[in-house]
């Protein structure tokens, strides 16, 4: 009788660490890449996270990127919300995602002239795609822009800094440098970028 239990108390003990080992076969899966500065793996609390629904513990103000390479993702929308706790500028693309590398920089400049792009702020957070661009094969734009301007408690304006070679640059015009995240979220493509308020 004492060997039936034993065995039976064993077999549920390897059953509970097999389900903890795999994070059991209903764990909840994250949507989007969680990623950390300069595009490696990382936990939701550690540097620029990616996340998807719950906001990481901590932010970043240190670059970030992601990079890809294929066909050119062409941008078709940006919308910015402020939401609890930090204002969000969400970028849609046709066509999957781009690369995208996110720093701050003390201004913007154009791609092919190196020229100062005028935006609004205190603080900029320079924006590039790779590869993605902002019109058709025939050069039609696929989005209005080039210039945004929100009334946001910490982004203040969103300007289309170049869309050459396939690479579109941003700057966005920040209040002050916060910490910000990057998510990338599906259906549509998009790249959401976070900056704290």
């Amino acid at each position: 009788m004492q060997l039936v239990r034993s065995s039976a108390v064993l077999a549920c003990l390897v059953l509970a660490a097999g389900c903890a080992a795999s994070g059991g076969r209903d764990a909840a899966r994250p949507a989007a890449t969680t990623l950390a500065a300069g595009g490696s793996a990382a936990t939701p609390t550690t540097g620029a996270a990616l996340a998807s629904g719950a906001a990481p513990a901590t932010w970043s103000s240190g670059p970030a990127a992601k990079v890809r390479t294929g066909a050119q993702a062409q941008l078709v929308a940006v919308r910015a919300a402020h939401h609890d706790g930090f204002d969000r500028v969400t970028f849609e693309f046709r066509g999957g995602r781009p690369g995208w590398h996110v720093r701050y920089q003390p201004e913007i400049t154009g791609l092919g002239s190196g020229q100062r792009v005028a935006v609004q702020g205190r603080a900029f957070l320079s924006v590039l795609f790779d590869p993605a661009n902002a019109h058709t094969e025939a050069g039609a734009p696929t989005w209005r822009g080039p210039r945004v301007t929100f009334g946001l408690p910490s982004m203040r304006q969103v300007v289309l800094a170049d869309d050459f070679e396939a690479q579109l640059a941003f700057g966005l015009g920040l209040n002050g440098r916060v910490g910000f995240r990057v998510t990338e979220l599906t259906g549509p493509p998009r790249v959401a970028i976070d900056v704290a308020a």
